[in-house]
């Protein structure tokens, strides 16, 4: 077993304990967790992040199930499986926790989600870096962003995320909801003008 966590993650003291036994099922490839902010982090940055990046409002139920995707910010990870369909793929400067869980399910292996295993964040984020980090995490391996992908963005920026900001008199976390659609599309801009794409797979 590999575990993995991101630097600025803390896991909780039974996450380790807690997680091993999902895999007395030789087929489950990764065992996940729920990310939350540490109780330490406040302001709107931070609040957006918990609203609508680390989906904290979310019920997510009360027992492990399968996953579709794999994410590796505090996961435990089975190495024998992950050699097996191919490990990592190096080209990737983001998404390559995703792209790697596709071709373990499409091997037929399972990705558990435990909502009782929580991972807490203590980086401090700015707005820049939050839009950044909310583009990578839903950029996808080829960072596709079509003029369709924008219009629905667009929408969604307000509704139902600027719509769940004012809901809770959080004004401020409004203003980078409507920011969003338009980072991630001016990005995606940058990026293709640039050449800087990642490489299709």
């Amino acid at each position: 077993m590999v575990l993995f966590c991101d630097a600025t993650n803390i896991l909780d003291d039974v996450f380790i304990e807690n997680s091993l036994p999902h895999f007395k099922d030789l087929r489950v490839a990764a065992v996940s967790g729920r990310i939350a902010n540490h109780k330490s982090l406040n302001g709107p940055v931070c609040s957006w992040r918990s609203r609508h990046l680390f989906k904290e409002n979310y019920y997510f139920g009360n027992v492990a199930k399968k996953a579709e995707s794999l994410t590796t910010y505090g996961t435990i990870l089975r190495r024998s499986l992950v050699l097996k369909v191919g490990n990592f793929n190096s080209s990737l400067k983001h998404s390559e926790d995703k792209e790697l869980g596709e071709r373990l399910i499409n091997a037929g292996y399972k990705i558990i989600g435990d909502p009782d295993l929580v991972v807490h964040s203590i980086k401090k984020d700015s707005v820049v870096s939050v839009l950044e980090r909310y583009w990578r995490w839903y950029g996808g391996t080829q960072e596709s962003f079509s003029i369709k992908d924008y219009w629905h963005s667009i929408k969604a920026s307000f509704r139902p995320m600027m719509q769940e900001d004012l809901k809770a008199n959080d004004w401020r976390s409004a203003f980078i909801s409507l920011l969003c659609p338009h980072y991630g599309f001016f990005r995606h801009l940058i990026r293709v003008i640039n050449g800087k794409s990642q490489i299709s797979i």
